[in-house]
């Protein structure tokens, strides 16, 4: 399995589409196609960043494949209690909550949901 395998991965495990992670990148569809198919060791990093950071995982997860670094190093944040509030795809807001304020919020959201 290589970066593009698990990249693919990634997605289909999100629903997600590589026009979805084009789109929402703002990186060219026919590039990231291009780089999948040929399947590209000349990635630039910072593309591989931003894939990491869209996929929630690591560079050091997509590079080597080594599930320990399959979660960002701030993994805590996944812990029980945890909502995260993305208001793009650059900007994640971790809340870490008691348990009260956690039930609070979720039967909240589980409102809205049903409206």
């Amino acid at each position: 399995m290589d970066i593009y395998d698990r990249i693919a991965s990634l997605l289909k495990e999100k629903r997600l589409t590589k026009r979805n992670m084009s789109q929402d990148l703002n990186i060219s569809y026919s590039t990231l196609a291009s780089l999948f198919q040929r399947r590209s060791k000349s990635i630039s990093v910072d593309m591989m960043k931003q894939i990491a950071n869209y996929l929630d995982t690591t560079l050091e997860y997509l590079v080597t494949g080594n599930g320990t670094y399959r979660y960002p190093s701030n993994s805590d944040y996944f812990s029980n209690n945890t909502i995260i509030a993305v208001k793009n795809k650059d900007t994640k807001t971790y809340y870490k909550l008691n348990e009260q304020d956690f039930e609070t919020v979720t039967n909240i959201l589980d409102k809205f949901k049903k409206e």
